[in-house]
């Protein structure tokens, strides 16, 4: 019986960590993005009023952001941001957090600009073990170009940070390609080959 409760309790810290943890996160996000209205508002708005003030905040805080990425298509923009990066990547410490946080946000817009076209299995780092891969947006013509033959470029990503790896250039014929979609291929990578897409099956 300890054995069956201690299970459940496991199997229950799963399926909540993730729940919790996104729900957390964007708790977090709501209350840090809104507190600039309702701080200096707080001694005059009751309690249970400021939910509207947070609303509202949550809409400028909107607003802002899309100004700023208008600005950021700029060529203008881009001339002042340049060197005030630059600033930022020659003091210690700060580079690193800076750098860090501008990893994340390509990472997060190179997935919206699916720069992940296609999850393969390839023999690598030697022959006789498998690695996932995926193919890139622009790999196929660049690799074939490159050594004059049928080759692809594939992305091979680390577990579980997915947003670090290698690029390796194979011979197509040397590679599986599947019918994985890029999201299941990259929970195997991050899972660790936990988590098995339920296709994986049939394609072994």
């Amino acid at each position: 019986m300890l054995k069956r409760i201690r299970g459940y309790f496991f199997t229950g810290l799963l399926v909540l960590f993730p729940l919790l943890g996104t729900a957390g996160v964007i708790y977090w996000l709501f209350i840090f993005m809104t507190n600039f209205l309702v701080k200096p508002l707080s001694h005059y708005i009751p309690t249970d009023k400021q939910i509207f003030i947070r609303a509202a905040s949550l809409l400028v805080a909107f607003v802002i952001v899309v100004f700023i990425g208008f600005l950021a298509k700029r060529v203008f923009m881009r001339k002042i941001s340049k060197p005030f990066e630059n600033l930022l990547i020659r003091i210690p410490l700060i580079n690193k957090i800076y750098k860090t946080f501008k990893q994340i946000s390509l990472a997060l817009w190179e997935s919206q600009a699916t720069i992940l076209r296609q999850v393969v299995f390839v023999e690598y780092p030697r022959k006789g073990i498998w690695s996932v891969g995926f193919t890139t947006s622009s790999a196929k013509s660049r690799a074939s170009e490159m050594l004059k033959g049928d080759y692809v470029g594939l992305f091979v990503p680390t577990t579980p940070n997915p947003t670090s790896g290698l690029f390796i250039i194979v011979p197509r014929k040397d590679a599986i390609f599947t019918s994985l979609s890029i999201e299941d291929g990259l929970k195997l990578v991050v899972s660790a080959g936990t988590i098995e897409p339920t296709e994986l099956k049939k394609i072994v």
